[in-house]
């Protein structure tokens, strides 16, 4: 479930995050790479594992940056009680969406939005190869939450997702 993930998982070696700001909010993006994820999550589907979806095993990496950076999924405004501890989480990319940003709940510091799998060129090793991706962004509330710690936190979602074998270790 993530609770004794080995430390070098959260160590990627190529993590690029682009951010970008607007007054009230913060942007930081990352395109992640998703072969494994995809892969893993057609053999589960296929021996029958309940949650197997990629927007499923999305979820779980979701659950456990939050428990590798946990300041950045209970930051909320104290004065709103109906707003929920975590980070709430949209699918754009479901409707085809490559890139959005997420719309901040009411009280919510942070939320995060899925883009589309799309078929795109990467890097392996020396050479390029046709690979599968999605984009995602975190969008935050300057103030309640920090840069450096929304940018870990991505950070840790992306290794999650480039490296899903721990979801059923």
């Amino acid at each position: 479930d993530g609770d004794d993930l080995p430390e070098e998982l959260f160590e990627p070696a190529e993590v690029q995050v682009a951010a970008s700001a607007d007054a009230q909010h913060h942007y930081l993006r990352a395109t992640v790479r998703v072969d494994r994820l995809v892969s893993l999550s057609a053999e589960l589907e296929r021996g029958g594992t309940p949650g197997s979806a990629v927007i499923d095993l999305v979820g779980r990496a979701v659950a456990g940056a939050h428990r590798q950076v946990p300041q950045v999924g209970v930051a909320r405004l104290e004065d709103d009680r109906g707003a929920t501890p975590g980070i709430p989480v949209t699918h754009p990319g479901r409707f085809g969406v490559e890139e959005a940003a997420a719309v901040l709940p009411a009280g919510q510091a942070a939320a995060l939005a899925v883009g589309a799998l799309r078929d795109e060129p990467v890097v392996d090793g020396p050479a390029v190869v046709p690979g599968k991706v999605m984009t995602m962004t975190l969008s935050v509330k300057p103030g309640r939450v920090d840069d450096a710690p929304a940018a870990r936190w991505l950070a840790v979602l992306v290794a999650l997702l480039e490296r899903p074998e721990w979801m059923v270790e």
